[in-house]
């Protein structure tokens, strides 16, 4: 059966369960690989099942000839193997590492630094632990840290109106201008994006906030958002 999400399923006419297929990615890219089917007949099996129907039959599959019969349905049966699918491929995942650690912080151009801190201390109790000025970047910037002292906001106030966030405020006003990632490595993670073909604002680390190795990606390739690597100070 297909739904306005495209998800696909079958519907068994004995149990009225839907098996629905809503595997996508690389989740269903794992499934493709195993025969779910397979799986069925040996879970079957294994459970002194003899004889098979078709999802959607409405027949039951076998009952075991022990002293307490047992009726599962193949719909069943094949609902559990694809738990058991679903699992592998989560395991497997895990076990894939990521070039980004975590959110470093989240920047928002703002025209008034002060007026900026006070209103996100106030209204979230954040915690100031660094304000300083960055000409390199053309801004002051304040770092409020979030409950769990590893992720920050990051206030950012153009020096001047000739600076990238001068500008930003210019065409687009007070708001989020990027996102920022924790890597262990700048410099490496900048060769392996580039090596991917990402477009990179930095070809080289620079200084950011509280000591940091920073370097920015073009929105271009992210989907509109300006992203920035950070590798925190030792």
């Amino acid at each position: 059966m297909n739904s306005g999400s495209g998800r696909t399923g079958q519907r068994c006419s004995s149990c009225e369960a839907e098996a629905p297929n809503t595997w996508g990615g690389a989740a269903g890219q794992l499934r493709s690989i195993v025969n779910v089917s397979w799986m069925t007949d040996v879970i079957g099996s294994s459970l002194g099942m003899s004889g098979r129907c078709a999802l959607g039959s409405g027949e039951v599959l076998a009952e075991p000839s022990r002293r307490r019969p047992m009726r599962v349905r193949r719909c069943e049966i094949q609902r559990f193997a694809d738990r058991m699918v679903a699992g592998a491929f989560r395991s497997l995942h895990a076990t894939i590492p990521s070039m980004l650690l975590q959110i470093d912080h989240v920047g928002i151009a703002c025209r008034s630094l002060q007026a900026a801190i006070e209103r996100y201390v106030t209204v979230f109790g954040l915690a100031v632990v660094s304000e300083e000025a960055n000409p390199e970047q053309g801004v002051r910037e304040a770092m409020l840290a979030t409950d769990s002292g590893s992720s920050f906001v990051q206030l950012l106030e153009p020096l001047s109106a000739d600076t990238p966030v001068g500008r930003f405020l210019e065409r687009r006003g007070e708001g989020m201008h990027h996102i920022a990632y924790a890597v262990t490595d700048v410099a490496e993670a900048l060769a392996e994006l580039g090596a991917a073909g990402a477009r990179l604002i930095d070809s080289s680390p620079r200084h950011g906030a509280m000591g940091s190795s920073i370097a920015f990606l073009h929105p271009g390739d992210l989907a509109g958002v300006l992203t920035e690597l950070v590798q925190p100070s030792r």
